[in-house]
Formats: structure tokens, sequence, C-alpha cells
């Protein structure tokens, strides 16, 4: 049996609503676990928390895909209202504000959103797994690996042709895409002047390296600060038997993806690199936005507006990669050249291990919604505890007259965060659980800790 595998597929892979604050492999985390528990199987390991088999689920050239129900939840979305004030009638119009609207973790908007992940998780998995079962008698193990690696510059003297001199953000990029808009789209200031700030916003007089894009206007980039954007890149091309990917730091549309697969497919054809197939990997290496055609940057839509060295650049990036697809033929090495980077301050975001825990797991609280149950306790920190050496909760119901089910922390109906510091005493968790059928019945939480001690709590939801 193969001990892995690789896949591509080009979409946004955020399905969860922005009211989800758990750490989770949305999308991408299913369609991973579904292939890995189908090589499991068929290799007789079976279930197992930690998978014998790695599946590398990559994304594509999803610039211009979502998944098609993603935006559909209509969860946590900010609201405009004009603000209020004494006055008369010379008084102006007080400021707009946006709210944001608090969604709850277990409501029905959250757990819509939720039933969607799984369904497209699901359905992307069984993908893969066809895509692996007709790979059959085709699979080999004496694999032909070669890859060519480099570091561009931007801007300055060093910058490659075809690039506009400095990276710049268009207005059509502030406001957001179709139906994920952002809170800037068609904003006044003091309500009452319009900053042209929308999607197909062109500058029309600009005779510019950057033209037609019509740039972020100067109060935005006044509030932004220093707004940090790329001025070097990595890109990478690697072989992998029959298959030729590029790895870019980048969100391609598809037309831009399809360019540049055939430029580099003609390449390896004319070198004779016994490449049948290739793939662009993106969001690899860094990230520095969207990449349009030409023809999408006219129209300074959100990803033309998101390109950000100008209407050349998706022509430049083709250049470079079919460049790096003739150097595989040199043979397997890699030319790494240095990059600077400024990673920012340090700062401790989780507890490290060794700090207090409890002498004794302790359930601090349950709780039961229309289609989500909630249980927190206190447990190690999270540098102390370590989830993926194996699973920590198990979570059983029963009702009259079904039989029992069963599901562990592992499953993808059960999400788990670490919350906060028990003052001291260790640090606050919490599982939720959305079991099919609601939430009906008589429940018990076992915890498997890593000194393989348990602790058993049972609850009732009405």
């Amino acid at each position: 049996m193969p001990a892995g595998a690789l896949s591509v597929f080009a979409y946004h892979p955020t399905g969860n609503p922005p009211a989800n604050d758990l750490y989770d492999g949305d999308v991408s985390g299913l369609v991973e676990r579904g292939l890995e528990r189908h090589m499991d199987t068929l290799a007789g390991v079976g279930r197992r928390f930690a998978p014998a088999s790695v599946h590398l689920a990559a994304n594509g050239a999803e610039g211009d895909v979502v998944l098609e129900g993603s935006l559909d939840h209509d969860c946590d979305r900010p609201a405009q209202r004009t603000g209020v004030r004494p006055g008369g009638p010379r008084t102006p119009r007080a400021l707009d504000e946006w709210t944001s609207v608090a969604e709850d973790p277990g409501s029905e908007c959250v757990s819509r959103a939720r039933r969607f992940v799984n369904e497209a998780g699901d359905t992307l998995a069984a993908r893969a797994i066809g895509i692996f079962d007709r790979a059959g008698e085709g699979l080999r193990s004496d694999l032909k690996i070669r890859r060519s690696f480099r570091t561009v510059r931007l801007t300055g003297p060093e910058a490659s042709t075809g690039l506009c001199p400095e990276p710049q953000v268009g207005a059509g990029a502030a406001a957001g895409s179709e139906g994920s808009q952002s809170n800037l789209k068609d904003w006044k200031v003091l309500g009452l002047f319009p900053l042209n700030v929308r999607e197909g916003a062109v500058d029309t007089l600009s005779a510019g390296c950057q033209a037609p894009k019509r740039e972020l206007p100067w109060i935005l980039r006044l509030g932004l600060g220093n707004l940090y954007l790329p001025t070097e890149s990595q890109f990478m091309v690697v072989q992998i038997g029959d298959l030729v990917a590029a790895a870019v730091p980048l969100e391609l549309t598809t037309e831009v993806g399809f360019r540049i697969r055939d430029a580099m497919l003609r390449r390896s054809l004319e070198d004779s690199l016994g490449a049948r197939t290739t793939a662009v990997v993106g969001l690899a290496n860094g990230y520095m936005q969207y990449v349009a055609t030409r023809e999408e940057y006219q129209a300074q839509h959100y990803e033309g507006g998101s390109t950000l060295y100008g209407p050349g650049f998706a022509e430049y990036l083709q250049s470079e990669l079919v460049e790096m697809t003739a150097e595989l033929r040199e043979g397997d090495h890699a030319r790494v050249d240095p990059i600077s980077g400024d990673p920012g301050a340090r700062r401790q975001i989780f507890p490290r291990a060794g700090e207090p825990r409890p002498e004794h797991l302790v359930v601090t609280a349950t709780r039961c919604g229309s289609d989500t149950v909630a249980v927190r306790w206190l447990d190690a920190p999270p540098g102390s505890l370590l989830p993926s050496d194996g699973p920590i909760l198990e979570l059983r119901r029963s009702r009259p007259g079904e039989e029992t089910n069963v599901t562990w922390d592992d499953d993808r109906f059960v999400e788990v965060r670490g919350i906060e510091s028990g003052n001291g005493r260790g640090y606050v968790w919490e599982a939720r659980w959305t079991p099919p059928g609601g939430t009906r019945g008589d429940y018990s939480a076992t915890f498997v800790r890593w000194t393989d001690q348990t602790n058993d709590r049972g609850f009732r939801c009405p």
C-alpha cells in the first residue's frame, strides 16, 4: 500500500462562518482525513486517532472559486447603521457605525454552516478516494523526484521586468468580492463623501503602470498605517514521477492556473521530463494576495484589485515557472537563495509545558442547545496536553429505543478548543458535539488523560 497521497483541489476551503472561534481544519481537514481513513482501511489498519497513512490536501488555483453554499449561512454579517446624536435641522448627519452580530457557537446559523462543511468535506473526500482507487496498478515505487527553488526580488534594482516598480492595492480589493463584501464597500466619509470603494472601480485617466487600477483612497491608506506589501517572494517547481507541480505564495484565478499548467506541460514535454500532468499549488511559502490575467485585471474586481504588481504579473509568473520547469532537467537539486523577513515581536499565545495543572480532572459545566451539546473541563495547559497523541475525550449518548451513540474528539461532529487559563489550576477546555437527531438523551463524557487516568461525568439533555 502507498504510504500517502497528494491531492490538489482549487477552491477556497472556508466553510466555517466568522462566528466560529475554534481552531478547525474546515473543509480541507475532512478531505485529508477521509482519504487517510480509506487508505488505512485498505491496509487493514482500521480507524486510528493518528493515521498510518498521510494525505496532503493542497490548495490549487482557487482565486475566484468558492464552494457553493459557503456564503449562504448568513452568519455574523456586520451591519451598517447611522449613529444617533442630538441636533437640529442644520446638524450634519452622524457618522456611520458598523456593528458585528455576535453569534452563539450553538446557534442554528453556526450549526447550519457546520453541516455544510461536513457535506462539502464528504463530497470532496469521495472525489479524492475515487481518484486514489482508480490509480490502481499505475502506482509505482521508483519515482523520480526533482525540484527547483527560487527567491525573486519584486522591487528595487534587482526586480524582474514586466512588473510595476511598487505594489499597490486597488479600491476594488478593499470592497471585497461578490457574496463576501467588506465593511468598506460604498463607504462614505462622515456619511457624506463617497470614496468609490467598490468592485469595478477603475481610473480611466491613469496612464501609469498599474492602470486602470484605482488606488486605495488616501484616507484608507492613512488608517491602515504601515500596511506591509511583499517586496520579495519564493517560488518552487517539483517533479514527483509523472507530475510536475508549481508552488506559489498566491491565489491564482482559474484562468491563470490553466495557462500556467499548459505552459509548464509544454516545456516538460519539450525537455522529455516524463511528465504527464501538471498542477499549481497556491498559498505556499508565504502569501502575497491574488493574481488575475491581464484581461481580468482590466475589470478591477476583487481579484484584479488584489493583483499587487500590475496587469503583467500573471505573465511574469508564468515565465518564471516555465524557466524553473526547464531547470528540472539539470538534476535533483534545489537552489535556495537567502530571503529576509520580519516576523514581528515574539509573544506567547499558549501556555508552556510545565505550567500548573489540576491534580484531578474537573468538569466545570455542561450545556444543551437545540442541536449542540457542550462540555467544559479543567485539564493540562495546551503546552502539556498533546491531543494529537491520541483521543482525550469520548462522548456517549443513549435514548430509549435507540442504539447507544458513541463518538470521540477526532470525529467530524465534535469540536474541541482551549478556552482560557484556569486561574492557576490548569486550563479550561470545551468540546461541542452536534449529535444526529437532536440533543435529547442521557450522556456520559469520559476524559482519557495523558496520564492514563479517566474521569466520567453524566448529564441529561431534556
